[in-house]
C-alpha cells in the first residue's frame, strides 16, 4: 500500500534513534513492494549497510553472548547480500534486516527499554506494510 509520509518520524528522541530510523527506512522501503526497481534495491542495500555498520559499532568488540549470536547472524546474512541475486538476494536482505532488528532489541533491553516496534512508525514512511518483523 502506498502512503504519503506524514512528517519526519520522532526517532531523534529515542535511544539508538538513527539505527531505528534506518531500520524502518529499509523495512518500509519500496524494494519490498510489488514492483521494486533496481534503484530501490540499491538504495535499500546502502541503507542496510549503514544500519549494520551502526549496529556493529553499538554492539562493540565484546558483546554479551545473546548479542554476539545475533550480531554474527546479521553479519553472515549481510555477507550473503554481497553475493546473492534474485530471490536469494531478497531473502538475504530480509534476514540481515530481521537479525539486525533482534540485535537492536537486545541493545534496547540492555538499557532497560522495550523493543523497537516498526509498526509504531509506519505512518512516517511512504511505503508501508504496517507489519513488524
Amino acid at each position: 500500500m502506498e502512503r504519503v509520509a506524514a512528517k519526519k518520524a520522532p526517532y531523534t528522541e529515542l535511544s539508538f534513534g538513527r539505527i531505528r530510523e534506518i531500520h524502518d527506512q529499509v523495512y518500509f522501503g519500496r524494494w519490498r513492494g510489488p514492483s521494486p526497481t533496481d534503484d530501490d534495491l540499491r538504495q535499500a542495500q546502502r541503507q542496510l549497510a549503514e544500519f549494520i555498520e551502526l549496529l556493529v559499532a553499538e554492539a562493540g568488540t565484546s558483546p554479551p553472548d545473546d548479542q554476539r549470536d545475533y550480531l554474527d547472524k546479521t553479519l553472515a546474512a549481510f555477507r550473503d547480500t554481497q553475493t546473492q541475486r534474485g530471490s536469494e538476494l531478497f531473502k538475504a536482505m530480509n534476514d540481515a534486516l530481521s537479525y539486525g532488528h533482534r540485535l537492536l532489541n537486545f541493545l534496547l533491553r540492555a538499557r532497560g527499554e522495550g523493543n523497537h516496534a516498526s509498526r509504531d512508525f509506519a505512518r512516517f514512511h511512504v511505503f508501508s506494510s504496517d507489519g513488524d518483523e
